[in-house]
């Protein structure tokens, strides 16, 4: 109940534990809604900042939407980008969701207007028109909870990330490394006044194909 609502350092502590225990990413209505009211609804987003704001949180913003996730202190730094990265996917999900209510709650609306002042016959054919579409919309409402639900359980573990950020890693490394052996040797062919090697050959340069490098 109200009385149990918790206030000041004891709804930030509860905040903070909650999300570090979750190490999923998080809006400020998820946060509210997993702790059953502990803490108020119109706390939860102002905790969550000042939370990022500390260093405590990581906190990316996607068009309207704010999703916060625990720092990864003792994980590669990929993690969080990873992280990131399906917490946007998840947020726009969300947004789907969302926009979903509001359309059958327009619908709703438009009915509640329109009813008492139209013929019975045309209430009754309004009233199934918005009836199609509202099972439309819970229909899409569904496959996008499914979806986020999905994506929720789906979020990589950290050696997952790591092992991928370190196949990446050697696969770059090795690029550089071919990429030298064949830029010295075509330099050293051209200083004999011969041919230019790579034109002769037909090869395509990384900037040929538009692409770099990554640092």
């Amino acid at each position: 109940g109200k009385k149990d609502t918790l206030t000041g350092d004891a709804a930030n502590k509860a905040v903070l534990e909650y999300m570090q225990t979750q190490n999923r990413p998080y809006s400020a209505i998820n946060v509210f809604d997993n702790l059953h009211g502990r803490v108020a609804k119109g706390k939860c987003p102002g905790i969550l900042e000042s939370l990022a704001t500390s260093g405590d949180l990581i906190m990316k913003e996607y068009g309207k939407a704010k999703v916060f996730l625990a720092k990864q202190d003792d994980v590669c730094e990929s993690d969080a980008a990873e992280a990131e990265t399906s917490a946007e996917e998840i947020a726009a999900l969300k947004e789907t969701v969302a926009e979903s209510k509001e359309k059958l709650n327009a619908l709703k609306k438009e009915y509640r207007t329109y009813e008492g002042q139209l013929p019975a016959e045309e209430v009754a054919n309004r009233l199934e028109q918005v009836a199609f579409k509202s099972a439309e919309l819970n229909k899409e409402k569904e496959y996008f909870e499914n979806l986020f639900k999905q994506q929720s359980s789906e979020l990589p573990s950290a050696e997952e990330v790591c092992r991928i950020t370190a196949e990446h890693s050697a696969a770059v490394k090795k690029w550089k490394q071919r990429k030298k052996i064949c830029t010295e040797m075509a330099d050293r062919v051209e200083e004999t006044g011969e041919i230019d090697l790579i034109a002769h050959l037909g090869l395509d340069t990384d900037e040929d194909a538009g692409v770099t490098i990554p640092a």
